[in-house]
């Protein structure tokens, strides 16, 4: 029960918003025990596995954030996926299913990370993003030392292809075009979270079918047509025009790229975040924690 009440000297503007306190503080000190045992469950998965490591590498307002980019649904699928709030259970589930999606039950229990990146089909999608990104073909091998910049959507270090291409085709290269496409980056990460789960929910709740090439190429397509789409908004603006200008250069240099036979040159270094023994979304639930005791 909420004492609806407040001290005696309280000032007389300051009464109303006291009250209003009164309800998120009950809320905070009943929700204060069942925060260990969030706790306790998230640092067991991230210890387990890098991708829900590097999913939690982002603090609630990086989560939150849309950059006049995504839709709230889009920001919604990020953020419950960091958060593992994602119900993956579905009428007539069973143990033997595996995944729906690719028809493979030797999967085992499908969870988020098998979701988002383990599926055999979903690492084509993430491989034709990092193969543009590179200019040149990946193997599923060496596509593992970029899955902490997919989970954690921070763009790894532009090749020196793609350096080339945007100099060659605009005549320069400065630090506003690193940033165009480390927005590209996000926002392919970002929509393609969202579209696999949307792709789950339709095989799993509605029984409908793709084909590997079919989803590939829906994902792909629908990522460029939202992402050229804002860059058009952003045109039509005088405030944003040159960065809307700018990001359609950079998409076009990105999906035009000239894929190229794999080198036999070392992957990226693992992201510095991988090294931290908390991720910043466990920092800050647990600064919280410590705040509301």
């Amino acid at each position: 029960r909420i004492p609806w009440q407040v001290p005696a000297r309280t000032r007389n503007r300051n009464i109303i918003t006291d009250l209003k306190m009164q309800p998120k503080k009950q809320l905070r000190v009943h929700a204060s025990p069942d925060l260990d045992k969030l706790l306790k469950t998230w640092e067991v998965r991230g210890e387990r596995d890098d991708w829900i490591r590097c999913l939690q590498s982002q603090l609630p307002q990086q989560l939150w954030t849309h950059q006049n980019t995504l839709t709230n649904y889009q920001v919604w699928v990020a953020y419950r996926m960091a958060s593992q709030q994602l119900n993956l259970h579905y009428e007539g589930e069973r143990p033997t299913d595996g995944c729906l999606l690719a028809q493979d039950v030797t999967a085992g229990k499908v969870t988020i990370t098998h979701i988002t990146w383990g599926c055999e089909r979903v690492q084509q999608f993430w491989s034709r993003c990092v193969e543009h990104w590179l200019g040149h073909e990946i193997s599923s091998s060496r596509l593992e030392a970029y899955k902490s910049y997919i989970s954690s959507r921070v763009a790894p270090p532009v090749s020196d292809r793609m350096r080339r291409v945007l100099l060659e085709c605009y005549g320069k290269w400065n630090k506003d075009y690193e940033d165009a496409l480390g927005r590209i980056w996000w926002s392919l990460c970002s929509m393609g979270y969202a579209l696999l789960w949307q792709i789950r929910n339709q095989v799993v709740h509605e029984g409908k079918k793709w084909r590997a090439p079919q989803q590939l190429e829906h994902m792909w397509a629908s990522c460029l047509r939202q992402i050229s789409a804002v860059a058009r908004s952003e045109r039509n603006k005088p405030a944003t025009r040159t960065n809307g200008l700018r990001l359609q250069l950079t998409l076009d240099c990105y999906v035009a790229i000239t894929i190229e036979a794999e080198p036999p040159d070392s992957p990226p270094a693992p992201a510095p975040w991988l090294k931290r023994k908390e991720s910043a979304l466990i920092k800050r639930l647990r600064k919280f924690q410590e705040a509301i005791n």
